[in-house]
C-alpha cells in the first residue's frame, strides 16, 4: 500500500468515524411525531382561545380607561386649550380568569369510529398512513374518555395564561393496545396493509404518557401606561387623541401598541346653572398585542377594535378642606365593545418533545440537539380565533388641580376592576 493510498484510507476512516460519532440518525418515530402534531393541533388549537382570552380582553380593558377626569367642557373659549397627560392603570387578575373549561380534542366514540371506517372504505390502500392511524387513535381516545376504568383522562379545568400549572390529556398504553387488538381483528387485511398495521403498533408504542395543555404563567397583576392629548373647545366639544408605538408594558402583557380617537360633548351647557357638569363621550381604539408565551416561545398576536360610549358627571368643590383646597369629584358609566382577532403560533410542549425523542435532557435542561438526532419541533402550527365581548363599567374618581397641573385618581368597577392614576398639564 503506497503512501497516497494509506492517506486516502485514513481520510475515509476519519470521515466515517466522525459521521458515526455525530450520529445524526433521528431518535424519533416520524409517524408518532406526525400523530402527536395532529393531536396537539386539535388539543391546543381548540383551546388556545380559552387559554389566551383573559390576557387579550384584560389588556384591552386596561387600555380602555382613563378617558376623563372631568365632565366640564367650556361652551366657548377665546383660544383653544391643549392638555397632555400620562396615565397609569393597574388591576388584579380575578380567580375566575385563571382557569377555563378545556374542549376535548375528540368527539364521541361512535362518530370517531364512523369517520375511521369511512376513511378505510373510501381511500385506496396507498392512503395517508399518518392520517389513517390518527383516526384510529382518535377513536381509542374517545372510547377511553367514556370509560372511567380506561386510565385515559381529560381535565375539567385547565389554567389560562394567568393561571398556575398545566392540564394534561393522559393515556394508558395497555388500554390502547387492548382496544387496538380488538379493532384490528375486525379490519380486513385488504383495508389495512401489514405495513400500516406495523406502523400503527409502533406509533402507539411511541406515544407519550400525556399530552399537556398550555402552561399558565401565575400572573396576578396587570399594569399599563397611556399618553393622552386633548384639544378643546368647539361648541362644548373636546377632541381626544391617543397613540403609542409597540412597547412592552410589562412581562405579562408583552408588546402593546394602539391609537385612539374620541369626542366629548357637554350636555350641561344646555341648562342654566346646572348643579353638575354632564358630558357624553365616544371613543374608538385600535390595539395590537404581541406576546411570546412559555419556554417554546409560542407567539401570540391579537388585533382589536374597541368602541366605548360613556356618560360622565363631575362636580368642583372650592376649598373643601384646609389641607386639600380645591377638589373635583367625577364619575360615569361606560359601555365597551371589543372585536378581537388573535393568532397563536406554537410548537409541541417541551416535555412532549422530550417524550417523542425530538429533544434531549442535558444538564437539567430539555434542549434540541440536531447534530445528534434531536431536531426539536421544527414545524410550528397556527391557531386562529375571534373574540367578541362587551363590558359595562362604573367609574368613580377625584382630581386635584395644582395650577396648570392636575392629578387624578379613579377606580373602575367592572368584570376587570382597575385603579388608575393620571397626571396632566393644560396649556
Amino acid at each position: 500500500m503506497n503512501s497516497v493510498t494509506k492517506l486516502l484510507f485514513a481520510l475515509c476512516f476519519f470521515v466515517a468515524y466522525s459521521a458515526l460519532a455525530q450520529d445524526p440518525t433521528p431518535k424519533y418515530n416520524p409517524t408518532t411525531v406526525s400523530i402527536a402534531r395532529s393531536l396537539s393541533r386539535d388539543l391546543l388549537g381548540n383551546n388556545s382561545t380559552g387559554f389566551l382570552t383573559p390576557l387579550v380582553t384584560t389588556s384591552n380593558a386596561t387600555s380602555n380607561s382613563r378617558f376623563f377626569r372631568s365632565a366640564h367642557v367650556p361652551k366657548k373659549v377665546d383660544k383653544p386649550y391643549f392638555r397632555f397627560g400620562i396615565h397609569a392603570m393597574t388591576g388584579a387578575v380575578r380567580d375566575d380568569q385563571k382557569s377555563f373549561k378545556p374542549i376535548s380534542p375528540v368527539g364521541n366514540s361512535s362518530d370517531e369510529l364512523n369517520k375511521t371506517f369511512s376513511s378505510l372504505i373510501e381511500l385506496p390502500v396507498t392512503r395517508d398512513t399518518s392520517k389513517l392511524i390518527y383516526g384510529i387513535i382518535r377513536y381509542i381516545f374517545a372510547k377511553g374518555l367514556e370509560d372511567p376504568t380506561s386510565g385515559i383522562t381529560f381535565p375539567s379545568s385547565s389554567p389560562t395564561i394567568f393561571g398556575k400549572g398545566e392540564g394534561n390529556l393522559t393515556l394508558d398504553k395497555n388500554y390502547f393496545r387492548k382496544e387496538l387488538d380488538g379493532l384490528l381483528r375486525i379490519i380486513p387485511n385488504a383495508q389495512l396493509s401489514e405495513e400500516q398495521r406495523i406502523s400503527l403498533n409502533n406509533a402507539i408504542n411511541g406515544l407519550p404518557p400525556a399530552f399537556p395543555l398550555p402552561t399558565g404563567g401565575d400572573i396576578s397583576q396587570v399594569f399599563a401606561g397611556v399618553p393622552q392629548f386633548e384639544i378643546g373647545s368647539f361648541y362644548g366639544t373636546e377632541l381626544l387623541l391617543r397613540f403609542i408605538p409597540p412597547v412592552k408594558f410589562d412581562k405579562n402583557i408583552g408588546d402593546f401598541s394602539f391609537y385612539g380617537i374620541g369626542l366629548k360633548h357637554s350636555l350641561s351647557q344646555y341648562f342654566d346653572e346646572a348643579p353638575l357638569d354632564v358630558a357624553v363621550q365616544v371613543v374608538y381604539q385600535q390595539t395590537s398585542l404581541a406576546q411570546i408565551v412559555g419556554f417554546t416561545k409560542a407567539e401570540l398576536k391579537a388585533d382589536a377594535n374597541i368602541y366605548d360610549a360613556n356618560l360622565q358627571f363631575s362636580k368642583k368643590f372650592k376649598d373643601i378642606t384646609p389641607w386639600f383646597g380645591d377638589l373635583e369629584f367625577f364619575g360615569g358609566y361606560s359601555f365597551e365593545q371589543f372585536n378581537i382577532v388573535s393568532t397563536y403560533t406554537y410548537t409541541l410542549p417541551v416535555t412532549l418533545q422530550k417524550d417523542l425523542g425530538l429533544r434531549v435532557e442535558k444538564n437539567g435542561e430539555i434542549v434540541a440537539d440536531p447534530e445528534n438526532g434531536y431536531p426539536g419541533d421544527t414545524e410550528p402550527q397556527v391557531a386562529k380565533g375571534t373574540i367578541e365581548d362587551t363590558n359595562h363599567k362604573l367609574i368613580l374618581g377625584v382630581a386635584k388641580p395644582i395650577g396648570p397641573v392636575t392629578i387624578a385618581f379613579d377606580y373602575s368597577i367592572s368584570r376587570f376592576n382597575l385603579f388608575s392614576l393620571g397626571l396632566d398639564f393644560t396649556f
